[in-house]
């Protein structure tokens, strides 16, 4: 029988870490949803953060119940807690290390049971760290107020037990020295996960609750409640700031209770952590109380039972979303001024419509989503405004206090204007800004992975990018009628800068995989999107969704859907990236100049440590270094409509062609025009040493037609016969010609060109690169 070893637990014991009983490995509850809850490694005490316990005493009660034991952490302690389940590349944990330039040799490691790691690490106190990073996946920095399971402890999941790691050459550092002092973190880990400095001055001071606190006050919510984007995100921001950002642990649990968002636990633990940059003049711990308050559970708000809570008035209302603004006093108007914050009624397309701020998960972004009026007054015909003096009975909903209120917010129509033009201050402005401020910083690496990746070395190609990109954030309502197309293999990072410019670009940036996303009848999601990055989602052969697209990269003005909504025109701002692994991209016919295609180099395929240090880079102020450059490029009058040719649009181009232009080239791939031939006449030569054109007789045009026709009903590409006017006219590409007909003779002779001619005219047709041939006879 598995049993918890509590000789591991010693050397920790014994250098004074604080040890704290946890429930038994394979104790299990359940949660408000009925699901069981495996609970080994959950703290047993509410009050573990500071309850005093004796280790001696805990290591004793662990060896006789079985109980599993943790290690809280103070502030001079950091634990880098890695789990790979939660890191898709397997190498998060590598990267981070290799960027300190230190030897984990002697770093103390314990092996948990669900073969991770909890690498052990002195800091100075005063260093505060945020909980994870976005650039390393599965990767935790546990410190003040977290605990994590003891060594000799078992996992609840796995059954293994949590052991002190010894890899010789890898992991060398002897548990038994711990008394003698933690290792120093290195001073690179510190600043990648050192927490932004908070905003001075707010009006509240956080830091009212403890964790513990926090999740008794949670446990008197339902998650499923608070499913509204813009109640949760409220909850949360009061939550942190109850806790001064302690209570994550607590408030990603009760978050996850919700059966619809078990799974993203990650996701949530991140947005937490976004809220350590936060204005400290938001939201307060006000909040929650208020939540738990109209919830019928103010006794559960320490201190707020008995007398207590009989110091509130039952209609004083609370900052829910906002601080409420200074107002008459008057319950109503700080209502309104916080549905202000996330509603606003439209006169859109004759109909009045009032508009709700909500969280799209479908493409990660806040929007306005319109609600006619009776849907809105519905939705909120279950919450009553308390008014003094008015029977409880006659209290009116939300909805009709906000829609009769002369101070709600409204507007004459919508519109996406950047500029801010005057004659739109009465329409609702969908335009938010970029989402990071510019500030000069180091984005070299970016640059480098534009300059000699993704445009493979071609000057004239990375100046192109990058001044589409200056264009952008420099003139967003404008259409650049040209599109960014990367072609590359997996791994070589074709779509690295187009997930930059969607962190840059916020709530006006959409990635889609598919064109239906942005090619279906109902497209009204596409009305605030000024960057589109299309992410395999074409394919060449989607007519339907090349159409779109065309429409997308050339039109000015295009036409909006919304699903049961009349079709709106509206101007076309959209900046369309492509990036695929497949060889044929975009149906580009011979005369297309409305695509920058590149052929994205290997030189950085798979290369994780160049794009761990990029990400680090980025995070570090590099989005906000490379808009500040993009938005001081003096780009003139420059517009990116005319991208410079490649050699990769060629082939584009060639690939699009019809069938019998496809067979032409292939003819000079092979060099094999001879040989279709020679059943006809011995005496052709026609290769890359030979500089003499070929004539075809008549019986040799026949043949090579039928050499054609083979061709095309393989491919099943044509449904008539192919004609020789036809095959006449795709070979001029290649610089066919015919002679003058002979006297006495009913039919011109064809002229073929020498074979190093031929190949030389096709490519520079389709602009091709020279020595495109090259090697294929």
């Amino acid at each position: 029988m598995t049993s918890v070893d509590t000789s591991q637990m010693r050397p920790l014991a014994d250098a004074g870490f604080p040890l704290i009983p946890l429930h038994p490995w394979n104790r299990t509850s359940s949660d408000k949803q009925g699901r069981d809850r495996k609970d080994g490694k959950r703290p047993r005490d509410k009050d573990w953060v500071r309850r005093p316990y004796v280790a001696d005493q805990v290591m004793a009660e662990a060896a006789k119940t079985g109980i599993n034991v943790g290690v809280r952490l103070g502030s001079e302690h950091l634990v880098i807690d890695y789990d790979p389940r939660n890191d898709p590349t397997g190498s998060a944990l590598d990267e981070l290390i290799l960027w300190t330039g230190a030897d984990p040799l002697l770093w103390p490691a314990v092996q948990t049971g669900g073969g991770g790691l909890h690498i052990y690490l002195a800091k100075p106190p005063e260093v505060l760290l945020i909980d994870s990073l976005e650039a390393f996946p599965g990767v935790e920095f546990k410190t003040r107020g977290r605990q994590v399971v003891a060594p000799g402890s078992i996992h609840p999941d796995q059954g293994r037990p949590y052991e002190w790691l010894k890899v010789e050459g890898v992991w060398e550092a002897d548990p038994d020295d711990i008394f003698l002092g933690l290792p120093e973190a290195p001073e690179a880990i510190l600043d990648v996960a050192r927490r932004p400095e908070r905003s001075i001055g707010a009006p509240v001071e956080p830091g009212q609750h403890t964790a513990e606190e926090l999740a008794d006050m949670l446990g008197a919510l339902e998650p499923e409640d608070f499913q509204d984007q813009a109640a949760w995100l409220a909850l949360m921001q009061a939550c942190h700031h109850a806790t001064a950002g302690e209570g994550r642990t607590e408030f990603v649990e009760w978050s996850t209770g919700d059966p619809k968002y078990a799974e993203d636990a990650w996701i949530i633990g991140r947005r937490w952590d976004s809220l350590d940059a936060s204005r400290a003049d938001g939201v307060t711990y006000r909040t929650l109380h208020k939540a738990l308050r109209d919830a019928g559970r103010e006794d559960a708000i320490p201190g707020m039972t008995g007398d207590a809570a009989d110091d509130f008035d039952d209609d004083l209302e609370v900052d829910l979303g906002a601080e409420a603004p200074k107002a008459s006093g008057k319950p109503q108007d700080a209502l309104v001024a916080e549905m202000n914050e996330t509603h606003c009624g439209v006169l859109h397309g004759g109909k009045f419509q009032v508009f709700m701020m909500e969280h799209d998960d479908a493409f990660h972004r806040d929007v306005w989503v319109p609600y006619s009026r009776e849907a809105f007054a519905q939705f909120y015909e279950d919450e009553r405004v308390p008014l003094p003096d008015t029977p409880r009975s006659k209290f009116p909903s939300k909805a009709d206090v906000w829609l009769k209120s002369p101070d709600r917010r409204k507007y004459r129509g919508i519109v996406l204007d950047p500029e801010s033009r005057r004659e739109n201050d009465a329409k609702l402005n969908l335009w938010r800004g970029w989402a990071v401020e510019p500030k000069p910083g180091d984005w070299s690496l970016m640059r480098e992975l534009i300059d000699k990746v993704l445009c493979d070395g071609d000057r004239e190609g990375a100046r192109y990018v990058r001044r589409w990109i200056a264009y952008m954030f420099q003139k967003p309502w404008l259409s650049p009628e040209a599109a960014i197309v990367f072609r590359g293999k997996e791994g070589t990072g074709k779509g690295t800068l187009a997930r930059a410019l969607m962190r840059i670009a916020g709530a006006h940036g959409l990635t889609v995989s598919s064109s239906q996303q942005f090619a279906g009848r109902f497209n009204a999601h596409l009305r605030d999107v000024v960057f589109l990055f299309a992410d395999e989602a074409v394919a060449p052969t989607d007519k339907e969704g090349n159409s779109v697209l065309k429409q997308l990269v050339t039109e000015p003005v295009i036409s909006y859907e919304g699903k049961g909504k009349d079709i709106v025109p509206g101007r076309n701002m959209v900046h369309i990236m492509m990036a695929s692994n497949e060889r044929w991209v975009v149906p580009a016919g011979p005369e297309a100049r409305r695509y920058y295609v590149s052929e994205v180099s290997d030189a950085r395929r798979n290369d994780r440590g160049f794009f761990g240090r990029l990400w680090k880079q980025m995070e570090a102020g590099g989005y906000e270094a490379m808009l500040h450059d993009m938005l001081a490029m003096d780009l003139g009058d420059w517009t990116p409509a005319n991208p410079p040719s490649t050699s990769a649009l060629g082939e584009q181009k060639l690939m699009s062609a019809d069938p019998l232009t496809q067979f032409w080239e292939q003819r000079l791939a092979r060099g094999d025009l001879a040989s279709l031939i020679l059943q006809v006449d011995e005496d052709v030569e026609w290769s890359e040493e030979c500089d003499q054109a070929l004539e075809l007789s008549p019986a040799q045009k026949t043949a090579l037609l039928d050499a054609a026709e083979a061709f095309v009903l393989k491919r099943r590409a044509l449904a008539t016969k192919v004609s020789h006017k036809a095959l006449l006219g795709a070979g001029r590409c290649l610089g066919l010609d015919t002679t003058p007909r002979r006297r006495g003779g009913s039919e011109r002779r064809w002229v073929v060109p020498p074979l190093a001619e031929a190949r030389r005219r096709f490519e520079k047709h389709f602009g091709l690169s020279a020595g495109y041939f090259d090697g294929e006879d």
